[in-house]
């Protein structure tokens, strides 16, 4: 009785495991249509701008870089939140414990 008892736990371990790989490759799935719906508005929004206030695309790409260099340069550092006094990375805009604005 005890060898199918473990073929059993096995099988059950089994099943888990598979579950939890379907679990995260529907997550998967679901991220990768948010960051499609995004990048789909973003480029519509900086359509609307450049037809509506003759906006630079080179002004853009600009800007983008910038931020992230200036994102890139802070990436292992940690500040802490004036709001909850918590460590947090630096490279964050907002304190993950709070919301609260990082300087």
């Amino acid at each position: 009785m005890a060898f199918f008892s473990l073929l059993d736990t096995d099988k059950n371990t089994d099943n888990s495991i598979s579950r939890e790989i379907d679990t995260a490759n529907f997550r998967i799935i679901q991220l990768e249509k948010k960051v499609n719906e995004l990048a789909f508005t973003a480029d519509t929004l900086w359509e609307l701008l450049a037809e509506h206030n003759d906006f630079d695309v080179n002004a853009l790409q600009q800007k983008i870089s910038a931020k992230k260099n200036e994102i890139e340069t802070r990436t292992g550092e940690t500040t802490t939140c004036s709001a909850c006094n918590r460590t947090v990375p630096a490279n964050k805009g907002a304190c993950y414990y709070c919301g609260s604005k990082l300087a």
